[in-house]
């Protein structure tokens, strides 16, 4: 398991999937996304699930809260065992997390109240219904 809380050369590629969330309630922008280029030792992400990649970006919800409650949701991801990584981007400016791997146990373990993450519970059928398209299903 990858705990990955640092900063991380990848592509996200957005075209890919072209889907974008507004959660007007949280202050959050949720985008997919694949993602590729990542360095050897997390390679393994950009084949879990074809690199589909949930993006955080910050569209009224303070910076360093949106820090904090993505720490905090890969810290009890961990816990019950979870295969995420979640990571910033190594582009200047580029203040969005990226969440790979184990998209479907995290959203579950959300759903069951095991794991906050942060965007309203609400969406979390809108992103599996999504990612069903790219989930590897092997791992189903």
């Amino acid at each position: 398991m990858v705990f990955n809380i640092n900063i991380t050369r990848l592509n996200f590629r957005y075209e890919e999937i072209q889907k974008t969330i507004i959660d007007k309630r949280n202050g959050l922008k949720i985008s997919m996304g694949l993602s590729n280029g990542f360095r050897s030792a997390y390679s393994d992400y950009e084949k879990k699930n074809r690199g589909f990649t949930l993006a955080f970006q910050e569209t009224g919800m303070p910076q360093n809260e949106l820090d904090n409650l993505c720490n905090k949701m890969v810290e009890q991801a961990q816990s019950l065992g979870i295969d995420v990584m979640a990571t910033k981007n190594d582009m200047p400016f580029d203040n969005r997390w990226f969440v790979l791997g184990d998209i479907r146990g995290l959203i579950e373990a959300a759903q069951r109240d095991k794991i906050f993450m942060p965007l309203s519970n609400f969406l979390y059928d809108s992103i599996l219904v999504e990612f069903e398209a790219y989930e590897d299903p092997r791992e189903i």
